[in-house]
């Protein structure tokens, strides 16, 4: 959801920095509106006001911890001092933005600015060696009774400088609640963008994207034999048929109860995956083709070629026949143990796949024997 401060007649979309299926992570500016950004930050509540210079509160603490989490350096202050309005300001740079400044405040510190120096101007002319006394001015001198002590010089220079840290701090950077939006602890990947450039935001309940906070993981189903050769930890590879995209992942859980599959309907038991690269991404009920090499048989097992192995949309899984009178024929096959680029396979019909039978690996037409 956009943060109240951000909807009206004036809020129309000026740029969008996302799209649909994208990554979202904290610090990303996810919409610009009006010219200003929208940044997605991982904080543990919604900001509830403008993060003004010399504020404190939770609020700058959890501002504070998110650009540390960034990789800057604000302080542990718990204020939003001017060590923290550095780190703030550079956030923004970083990312194409200025951050927003008081105008007013800005003028108020120019006055500071040079108030110090008129300070330190006294400081000097009260600190400058004097000649020695005369019985008498000399002519065309007169005494300048307004001229501070040593002492009333030094403390006018040290409230300047308090004056004019004050006044800077107050016309630094500031973190408007407009600009932040809420995001998950883990990021999320957007499933839905609910706006586009030319967009009015009328209504703090529309939301500006649907975000998934979930890490994307694999699910599966393995048969008896399967699940005792897996164990949690256990290594393996992720390959999309579709895309030919490929990936590593390891066992995050393996159950020990029987279930049924709410995809496909296959009951067996249900073996969780976790990416241990990249992870690809994220569309609900895709089914990719996962493989864990495992110790070898000790009984000689039909196999093919992992490559020759292919998957249906379903889930399941087959491998396609070259027969040189019939043409192909795809064969519904169960997958088993693997071992140096071969996979066992159990053909759903007995006997529909042979030892000696050829199977397209790769490019059609194209045949290796599936005996191991």
């Amino acid at each position: 959801m956009p943060p109240p401060d951000v909807v009206g007649p004036n809020s129309v979309v000026t740029k969008v920095h996302t799209a649909k299926n994208e990554r979202i992570r904290s610090g990303d500016p996810v919409v610009e509106i009006a010219g200003r950004p929208l940044f997605a930050l991982n904080l543990p509540f919604t900001l509830y006001r403008d993060i003004l210079g010399g504020m404190e509160g939770p609020d700058v603490v959890a501002v504070q911890k998110a650009l540390r989490a960034l990789g800057y350096s604000p302080s542990r202050s718990g204020k939003l001092d001017l060590q923290t309005q550095q780190a703030l300001g550079r956030f923004y740079r970083d990312r194409g933005y200025q951050a927003p400044v008081d105008s007013e405040a800005s003028d108020k510190a120019k006055v500071a600015r040079d108030g110090l120096e008129q300070a330190e101007a006294a400081y000097r002319a009260a600190t400058k060696p004097q000649g020695a006394p005369t019985a008498t001015p000399e002519e065309g001198q007169e005494p300048n009774p307004t001229q501070p002590t040593v002492a009333e010089a030094k403390e006018q220079l040290a409230e300047a400088r308090r004056q004019l840290a004050k006044t800077e701090v107050l016309a630094g950077p500031s973190l408007p609640r407009a600009e932040v939006m809420l995001l998950p602890k883990n990021g999320g990947t957007v499933t839905a963008l609910r706006v586009k450039v030319g967009t009015t935001l009328k209504a703090g309940d529309e939301p500006v994207a649907e975000l998934d906070g979930a890490p994307v993981y694999i699910s599966a189903v393995v048969d008896s034999e399967q699940v005792s050769l897996l164990r949690v930890g256990m290594q393996g590879s992720v390959f999309d048929d579709a895309t030919g995209v490929e990936a590593q992942a390891a066992i995050s859980s393996v159950g020990t109860k029987q279930a049924v599959d709410s995809t496909t309907g296959a009951a067996g038991y249900q073996v969780a995956f976790a990416f241990t690269s990249s992870s690809m991404d994220a569309s609900a009920d895709r089914s990719v083709r996962v493989t864990i090499p495992v110790a070898a048989s000790a009984q000689p097992v039909l196999a093919v070629p992992v490559t020759a192995v292919s998957s249906r949309p379903d889930g399941t899984t087959f491998v396609t026949l070259d027969n040189e009178q019939s043409g192909t024929q795809e064969i519904g096959v169960r997958t088993g143990q693997v071992a140096g680029g071969w996979v066992e396979i159990k053909p759903e019909v007995l006997d529909q796949v042979a030892e000696g039978d050829l199977v397209v690996v790769g490019v059609s037409g194209s045949g290796l024997s599936g005996t191991e």
